[in-house]
């Protein structure tokens, strides 16, 4: 068994100033924040003003000493001779190579010895023969252990004769000593005469606090039948790494190239690695999955150190094979502003929707391209009585810039009064002014009869068509009321329809300007009333 100090258990600051081992036939090691006068050749500083960068003197001058001859292996992490970094969570990394014994493994069903007749590596191995029973094993020393953390164990086996049923298993135990459960690996045969490697991993059930690994042959066999092991290994699972290349660590788990993080699910991850010639943040779920593009987050330039650069900042859902994926893409303005910000989101590479500061965009099914409408709505209701011409809905704000060539704005209301033998109408209102119009848009008063009820609907729609400061606009309006008496008797018609129109009406679209409709009693008659419930405001177009 190898044993490790302890992670933080010795510190930089605990050492002497002057650490001095050549006495005894070692090695100079000086922790300063200056070169050591007078070095002997082969000795060593640890500089404090520089990160404790460990140096050493070749004879002539100091020299950094780099981390990557062999492998350098503590309490939870590996760096291998390629210079990879893995770390596993708790357990502490724990190795059985029996080259002191048996190290305290113990056998059940089994006599259990060091044996030096068939070593996996080094000199020895542990060896089991059955005695009796319908499961033979060998259970490791118990090891220290945190709840709820994947744990992982790796052990060589070797048999002379054909055993049926060899695997690992991992037995939990609470801090007072007591057996909590054991999670056991799915069993398989070992062939007589060579070495296989058993791996295993499982979750510690709450209130764990120790483990042991467990070496079986889970099956009746033959008295003096024979079981070796070898270089066992006991870890958490693996929690991180950062290497060039994928593969397996030194325990077996998958590793991804670049710099990972690791989830306690199996499979889950988040980690940095290469997207093409980007850098990009990806995300693997846990558990089994069809995935075959995962979850990625990157950025990148178009453009690069050209005038129109820009930077842009891509998420991805990942997809399984040949399914669509969805993306979402932020682009900067160019370096040279003369494309503006973006955000885009596709369905398997087809835009579906893009948005900019001044407008948005929805393209379906790759095809056909528009923009979203957007209404604001006012529920004040605004009354005239008997007061000529009157607003009857909100002034609606169109701000200046906003509108393009084609850009539609509406403004609807619902009315009902009381009129009498004057005329009544509807007229667009821009800007505070009732617009000239073509007719059809006043109902005479010969229409209606004293202390008529009335109820109906107006909608004025803009339509932009040129633009810039000698732009212009069409303006149309559309409605019509019914008598109440006649509706509810049944009577034919007394209802009236209103249409106008006003086209080629000054627009001066870098203005900010206001849209609205009025009401427009002909006379002053006494009693005459009409009430606008409220109105909606509509942005259609680009």
């Amino acid at each position: 068994m190898t044993t490790r100090i302890p992670a933080q258990v010795v510190r930089l600051s605990h050492l002497h100033p002057q650490v001095t081992a050549r006495a005894l036939g070692g090695t100079n090691c000086t922790v300063a924040a200056s070169a050591p006068g007078s070095p002997n050749t082969g000795d060593l500083w640890i500089d404090k003003a520089n990160q404790y960068q460990l140096n050493q003197w070749s004879g002539s001058d100091w020299f950094a000493v780099p981390v990557n001859a062999g492998s350098l292996t503590g309490e939870n992490f590996t760096i291998s001779a390629a210079g990879q970094f893995f770390y596993d969570s708790p357990p502490a990394l724990t190795n059985w190579d029996f080259e002191s014994g048996l190290e305290g493994w113990t056998g059940t069903n089994a006599t259990a010895v060091q044996s030096g007749a068939q070593p996996h590596s080094g000199t020895y191995s542990a060896l089991l023969t059955y005695a009796s029973g319908t499961s033979w094993l060998a259970a490791s020393p118990r090891q220290p252990v945190t709840a709820g953390v994947q744990v992982f164990a790796s052990a060589w086996a070797y048999a002379p004769q054909n055993l049926g049923a060899v695997g690992l298993q991992l037995a939990w135990y609470n801090s007072g000593g007591t057996l909590l459960s054991t999670s056991s690996a799915s069993t398989a045969a070992l062939t007589a005469g060579s070495w296989s490697q058993f791996l295993f991993s499982a979750t510690s059930p709450a209130s764990a606090a120790f483990v042991s690994v467990i070496v079986r042959d889970n099956e009746t066999s033959t008295t003096g039948n024979l079981l070796y092991a070898d270089d066992v290994c006991l870890a958490g699972g693996l929690a991180a790494s950062v290497t060039p290349s994928g593969g397996t660590d030194p325990l077996g788990n998958t590793v991804f190239a670049g710099i990972w993080a690791y989830g306690p699910a199996s499979g889950s991850a988040v980690g940095m690695a290469a997207s093409g010639a980007d850098a990009a943040l990806i995300l693997t779920p846990g558990g089994a999955v069809h995935s075959t593009l995962w979850a990625q987050l990157f950025s990148g330039t178009t453009n690069a150190g050209l005038a129109n650069e820009l930077v842009e900042l891509n998420l991805t859902s990942g997809k399984e094979n040949s399914h669509d994926d969805a993306a979402l893409q932020l682009f900067s303005a160019t370096a040279d502003n003369t494309g503006a910000a973006r955000a885009v989101i596709e369905f398997g590479g087809t835009v579906a929707m893009t948005v900019t500061k001044a407008n948005a965009s929805f393209t379906t099914n790759g095809v056909l391209t528009g923009t979203p409408d957007i209404t604001q709505t006012d529920t004040t209701a605004d009354t005239n009585a008997n007061n000529g011409t009157q607003p009857c809905t909100e002034q609606w704000a169109v701000p200046a810039g906003d509108a393009k060539a084609g850009t539609v704005y509406e403004v609807e209301t619902e009315f009902s009064g009381t009129a009498q033998t004057a005329s009544l109408g509807f007229k667009p209102r821009l800007d505070g002014t009732s617009a000239v119009t073509s007719g059809g848009d006043i109902i005479g008063g010969a229409f209606f009869t004293a202390g008529q009820g009335f109820a109906g609907s107006v909608k004025v729609r803009m339509k932009v068509t040129a633009t810039g400061s000698g732009g212009s606009a069409d303006l149309f309006l559309d409605g019509g009321l019914g008598l109440n008496g006649n509706r509810s008797s049944g009577a034919n018609c007394n209802n009236a329809y209103l249409s106008s129109q006003a086209t080629g009406v000054a627009f001066d679209t870098t203005a900010a300007h206001t849209i609205g409709i009025n009401s427009v009693f002909g006379s002053g008659v006494a009693g005459q009333v009409i009430v606008a419930y409220g109105s909606t405001f509509t942005r259609k177009g680009p």
